[in-house]
């Protein structure tokens, strides 16, 4: 039974990984601010100084429910210490109930591309 757990924080990085588009050359988006992430909260939400950022359209489980501990390692495995690019929500209300930001991540993926953390 231990080895089951273990492998399925592995396949979610998996799954994650394979359906992120690399190539943002093509699409439109803005950024509106560059920051560190400081801190994974959980499968949507992390922080970056001085504020709380949720995932926009990203409903991940929440800790106390399956999956909840695994979304949010692997969230932590992809930005965690990394620089990321917020597009931040400008259709709605840039903050939800909770004072969290709501907006596109990416990451840098190479020179020339970012990577949509979203997808």
């Amino acid at each position: 039974m231990k080895h089951g757990l273990l492998l399925v924080p592995i396949l979610v990085l998996i799954a994650l990984v394979a359906g992120m588009n690399y190539d943002t050359s093509t699409q439109s988006f803005e950024i509106d601010d560059v920051k560190v992430v400081v801190h994974v909260v959980d499968g949507d939400t992390f922080d970056v100084y001085p504020y709380r950022v949720r995932i926009a359209d990203i409903d991940a489980p929440e800790l106390n429910e399956p999956g909840g501990h695994e979304a949010k390692e692997a969230l932590k495995e992809l930005i965690l210490n990394e620089t990321v690019y917020l597009d931040i929500d400008d259709l709605g209300s840039p903050r939800d109930p909770y004072n969290r930001i709501i907006a596109v991540v990416y990451k840098r993926y190479n020179s020339t591309h970012l990577l949509n953390v979203n997808k």
